[in-house]
């Protein structure tokens, strides 16, 4: 039988708790696998977990943890130090895990933050996902607005809201002035002929009364996606070629980009891809 220190006797509500020890005689609910801080508050000792890292063995509130010491007007930093990173610091001062721009500046690499899309460089340096619309000197080229324009609609495997037909395209989404049409074939479609299709087409079009881009997508061409069946009987499907998976959907995001960069489409085009299968069509 264990011996009765091995059993916390911390109390309860309903008596010493009875739950097995793993440190200094307390289970871990109670506090048995932390250090604890006990600076006093007004409701006791905090009983928070202590920080390691820093001078002082006491919870984050009362001065535990890693400090960033990074000059400031009012003195050192003291905010808590970013994990992750090469820099020791809190994330206002280049601590945690960042891409940082390295473009040459006359104090050395730049080291400011990159920007999440584009080149790897902060914005002053080129970075970030760049205005492609056309002007008359070429393509504009300044920096994206986040926030900006984005599908005002969804419809997924159902009619158009308000149309008069029941075609239902697999997904649609619907902008201010142009919507993006997404169909996956999966070969599911040879027992329609093409001019069925291009009618379908038409009257989802009709429906939604904007100019679009419709992409029919055909993941079992090539070899991208191959089917199985599971030991239940069910079908499922996974990679066949991730090459050919990948740049399928790489294609896919870039005739989506090109389209919502046009400054002012006209009618319905249809890309298929791969494009080996569509050009067969």
């Amino acid at each position: 039988m264990p011996h009765p220190k091995h059993f916390c006797v911390q109390p309860t509500p309903v008596g010493p708790c009875g739950e097995r020890a793993v440190l200094h005689g307390k289970c871990r609910e109670h506090g048995g696998n932390r250090r604890l801080c006990l600076n006093p508050t007004p409701d006791g000792p905090c009983q928070k977990q202590v920080q390691w890292g820093g001078e002082v063995p006491a919870c984050f509130a009362h001065g535990g943890g890693e400090r960033c010491l990074r000059p400031t007007s009012n003195g050192p930093c003291q905010k808590q130090v970013s994990s992750g990173g090469a820099v020791r610091a809190c994330k206002a001062h280049g601590g945690g895990k960042r891409l940082l721009c390295l473009h040459p500046t006359p104090a050395g690499p730049c080291h400011k933050l990159a920007a999440k899309a584009g080149v790897r460089a902060c914005i002053a340096h080129g970075g970030g996902k760049l205005c492609l619309r056309p002007t008359p000197a070429g393509p504009c080229q300044k920096h994206v607005q986040g926030g900006g324009e984005r599908a005002q609609q969804l419809i997924w495997d159902c009619p158009v809201p308000g149309g008069c037909t029941l075609k239902r395209p697999d997904m649609l989404f619907r902008f201010e002035d142009r919507f993006v049409q997404v169909e996956v074939d999966e070969e599911g479609h040879e027992n329609l002929s093409c001019a069925d299709e291009d009618s379908r087409l038409e009257l989802i079009a009709a429906d939604v009364g904007l100019p679009g881009l419709v992409l029919r997508l055909n993941p079992d061409a090539e070899r991208v996606l191959k089917r199985r069946r599971l030991s239940n009987g069910e079908h499922c499907f996974c990679v066949g070629d991730a090459d050919a998976f990948n740049g399928l959907f790489d294609a896919a995001e870039a005739a989506v980009e090109a389209f919502a960069n046009e400054p002012a489409p006209e009618g319905v085009r249809v890309v298929g891809l791969p494009a080996s299968w569509w050009d067969g069509r």
